[in-house]
């Protein structure tokens, strides 16, 4: 019937709908999309249900939506976590036939987060249900969903608020609009949301973030990057994460040794890099304060320290600050990188 991605706004609801996926804002946006096309909300007292896979079976699923609506032309059922019911031989026989044959009155969608392919049931689902599918956004794409989502709600954004939501926020939709829902409330009646307004709500009660350590050090300032690494850690973000984040900055900035790719335009070169547009005009300006020797020596330096974390108990702590002082060493000060390393204050 659907194929993925189909969108729930575009067609008259039907009677069969899959939604799954690991982002479970897209997933809850879209659920609620459909139940909005098929049900008025005066017609709800009567003709709506949400099950939980893991609370149910399939023979009260199917009970539920073989169910005619009450003074309403159609009933809507939601199926949640449908994953954990489908273990019982007896749930997949009963669902199995309903998804050959659903009613037609009413609008059953079965929402699952963990998906299997292999296996029989969600194959069938898949072919006979409108589907849509939720991925978590790739890295590059979460500003553009940001522009979006602020433009939806009736308020233009300025570009560098949209970048540093996401330096403050990161990938989660479901953390993004939950601080855009704090932009909102401080801005106000104002029409535009400005880099200020994200400083003055997000940034205040976010403190740092592995994208501030990453303009600090791809600006080569030590005493602050030490200060943001303790800050960060101290704000229960994990060193590995820390650690990786700083190991995708320099293999970006090493991608700009090449002539080749660092000659393309800024549209080009945002996808080869992976990022947004908007944070090509930075990787530049830190690609100019190394040499390829020194983007080198850092990322094997970030190896090592990746190995180092997952296999001791060394202070994760100290370690980043080690790696950290080892890939700002210039040239001239290289020498032998001490445990015993003093922390700047």
């Amino acid at each position: 019937m659907g194929k993925a991605g189909t969108s729930p706004a575009n067609k008259r609801p039907g009677s069969l709908y899959f939604v799954y996926g690991l982002e479970d804002f897209l997933v809850e946006q879209s659920v609620q999309a459909i139940v909005a096309r098929a049900l008025d909300e005066a017609a709800k007292g009567f003709n709506y249900d949400v099950v939980d896979g893991s609370k149910t079976d399939g023979p009260s699923v199917v009970a539920l939506a073989s169910a005619y609506p009450m003074m309403s032309e159609r009933r809507v059922v939601v199926l949640r976590e449908f994953e954990k019911l489908t273990s019982k031989e007896s749930d997949k026989d009963s669902l199995l036939r309903y998804f050959e044959n659903p009613l037609e009155s009413t609008c059953l969608i079965v929402v699952a987060g963990d998906t299997d392919f292999r296996k029989k049931i969600f194959t069938l689902l898949r072919s006979k249900a409108e589907t849509i599918e939720c991925k978590p956004l790739y890295d590059e794409k979460v500003p553009a969903w940001i522009e979006a989502h602020i433009r939806s709600r009736g308020k233009q954004v300025d570009p560098k608020a949209v970048m540093l939501l996401h330096e403050y926020v990161g990938n989660s939709l479901r953390a993004l609009d939950g601080e855009i829902a704090k932009v909102f409330l401080y801005v106000g009646e104002r029409a535009e949301i400005t880099e200020e307004d994200v400083l003055a709500t997000v940034g205040a009660s976010r403190g740092y973030s592995v994208y501030d350590l990453q303009r600090a050090v791809g600006t080569r300032k030590l005493r602050t990057a030490f200060k943001i690494v303790r800050a960060i850690l101290q704000g229960g973000q994990p060193a590995t994460t820390v650690a990786t984040s700083l190991a995708r900055f320099f293999t970006q900035l090493w991608k700009l040794t090449d002539p080749d790719i660092a000659r393309l335009p800024d549209a080009q070169l945002a996808g080869e890099l992976g990022t947004h547009i908007f944070y090509v005009k930075q990787y530049r300006q830190h690609r100019k304060a190394f040499t390829l020797e020194e983007i080198e020596r850092a990322l094997t330096i970030l190896q090592q320290l990746d190995t180092t974390l997952k296999t001791t108990g060394r202070d994760q702590a100290i370690c980043l600050e080690v790696a950290v002082h080892g890939i700002l060493r210039r040239q001239e000060e290289r020498s032998e990188l001490s445990t015993e390393l003093t922390v700047v204050q």
